[in-house]
């Protein structure tokens, strides 16, 4: 190996605002201060530049060497540079790999990565990004790297965002064309970024509903959307916190030099139920090529990444689909209906939704607009071939709900009668449309099971020691896949393939949720 004076020769350093610049010998160079600690500077970037060669702990050399980017057609173990239709005759374009073991008519999962700004350690373009050639070892995974298109649309955008809906439009279109031509898995496609690319993640993955769809998981290293205010517009946390609702359940890796605690104290406040995996990365600098180097952190990564790909193709096999998400509301089911229901061709999904609608007062749903919500996703699901089985949510306790919201949101109307409201907008589709119904919020009431005492099936102080209100305990999810069970089976509704659609209470959590109970049902486990 070079020494490092052979391999990084003639460096000048730029001392502004605390910060170290690099630039060749001989270029231009003003204000230029502070330079008493030159020389020990100077040996930090040596160092900081080797590290790149060697990985920031000595010792660690590096096993990965992300494939140069070349203008060939596609093929196995290639990264190949890229132009939509639409921008032929621009500067606008992405790059795509195909993993070592390729083959036509075979699906690959997918890594969507958007790359840092133009800075020291990243050159702010789609060539320069590592982070989904090191989780794949270039294996197993279709590898695309996305633009940035600038304000004019006629090249990459080397910092910041460009024209913002562009950059939407070119990845919704470039992903799905991808999906379709070169086999990559739509129910399996993740979105990476690295410091702008990790901000991105959000800022870009979760911009509006169609392109938060696409998405089975999200990996961020180094900055998150919303910890920091930024330069340009929408950067606040209040914008932030807006995008991060379209998010869901689904898993996030945030990673970052040094500490994720400023990140992790920002969705504890935004997000207290997300299903977040931080790992702080100790003596790694400012850079995405830390998953070149064979080190336990990039270990931690593919281990994540390879479980989440489990989890989903578990999902999709089982008798019964989990695909609930907390804190959806009936637009939001309607945006992943395609992708996380239709897709599997159910033979009948259970539908539950109306609870954040209507009782989250961080964006109300007005009644008419959720009433034509769940015709419309009662229809859609028709048209798929599948059978409809509706569920009404059930009651909540108001006094434990005001302990998490506002109740002076509820004047107009309280969360008593606009859970009542749900029910009779359900009972009512369910009579005009012919669709079976299970009336979970009139049993829970006539069982008189929905109050704040301990032989409540809503979680409260005095059965779970929580301040909740809303949602069931596992006797509660245990007794609505009883009811769902019945009803199928009354019904003669064919249940070969279920798939319960809906929110948090749909959802549940790993000990506890109806789909399971449900699945154990009906595989003759537990009979109702």
């Amino acid at each position: 190996m070079n020494p490092p004076s052979a391999r990084f020769p003639k460096l000048l350093l730029l001392y502004r605002g605390g910060e170290v610049a690099v630039s060749a010998a001989g270029e231009k160079s003003t204000s230029f201060r502070q330079t008493r600690n030159a020389s020990l500077i100077a040996a930090m970037v040596v160092l900081a530049c080797a590290s790149q060669q060697i990985g920031a702990e000595e010792g660690v050399v590096r096993d990965l060497t992300v494939p140069a980017v070349t203008d060939a057609v596609p093929s196995p173990g290639t990264r190949v540079r890229q132009f939509n239709k639409h921008y032929e005759g621009s500067r606008v374009y992405h790059t795509l790999y195909l993993p070592t073991d390729w083959m036509p008519g075979k699906k690959y999962p997918v890594i969507v990565e958007y790359a840092g700004n133009k800075w020291r350690t990243s050159p702010g373009t789609v060539e320069g990004s590592s982070l989904g050639y090191g989780i794949s070892g270039g294996k197993g995974v279709i590898w695309i790297c996305m633009p940035y298109v600038n304000q004019q649309e006629m090249r990459n955008q080397e910092t910041w965002w460009g024209d913002v809906d562009a950059t939407v439009a070119y990845c919704r279109h470039t992903v799905k064309r991808i999906c379709n031509k070169y086999g990559g898995d739509a129910d399996n496609v993740f979105i990476a970024g690295f410091s702008r690319g990790a901000i991105a993640c959000n800022f870009i993955g979760l911009h509006d509903e169609e392109i938060a769809s696409l998405w089975r998981g999200f990996i961020c290293h180094s900055h998150y959307d919303g910890v920091k205010k930024w330069g340009y517009a929408n950067s606040d946390r209040s914008s932030a916190a807006e995008r991060l609702a379209r998010l869901g359940n689904r898993p996030q890796f945030i990673s970052q030099e040094h500490s994720t605690e400023s990140t992790q104290l920002y969705l504890k406040e935004v997000l207290p139920t997300g299903n977040f995996t931080f790992l702080p990365l100790k003596g790694v600098p400012h850079t995405d090529t830390w998953v070149l180097d064979p080190r336990p952190e990039r270990a931690t990564l593919r281990n994540w990444f390879n479980h989440s790909l489990a989890i989903k193709k578990n999902a999709a096999s089982s008798s019964v689909i989990n695909a609930g998400v907390g804190g959806n509301r009936s637009s939001q089911l309607l945006s992943r209906l395609e992708q996380d229901v239709l897709l599997h061709r159910p033979t009948v999904v259970v539908l539950m939704v109306g609870t954040n609608d209507r009782l989250n007062s961080g964006s109300f749903v007005d009644a008419k607009l959720y009433q034509k919500n769940v015709e419309t996703l009662v229809d859609r699901i028709h048209q798929g071939g599948s059978k409809v089985l509706l569920v009404t949510p059930p009651p909540c306790i108001p006094e434990l709900l005001f302990t998490r919201h506002d109740p002076r949101e509820f004047d107009d109307q309280s969360p008593v009668e606009r859970m009542e409201e749900v029910r009779s907008i359900l009972l009512d589709i369910s009579k005009e449309r012919s669709v079976s119904i299970v009336d979970f919020h009139e049993h829970l009431l006539r069982e008189n099971i929905a109050d704040n005492q301990k032989e409540s099936v809503i979680r409260n102080v005095a059965n779970s020691k929580v301040k909740d209100g809303v949602h069931l305990t596992p006797r509660g999810y245990e007794l609505l896949a009883q009811l769902i069970a019945r009803k199928i089976k009354a019904a003669d509704l064919p249940a070969s393939k279920v798939a319960c659609f809906g929110d948090s209470l749909t959802k549940g959590s790993a000990k506890a949720n109806y789909p399971a109970y449900l699945d154990a049902i009906l595989d003759g486990k537990n009979a109702p």
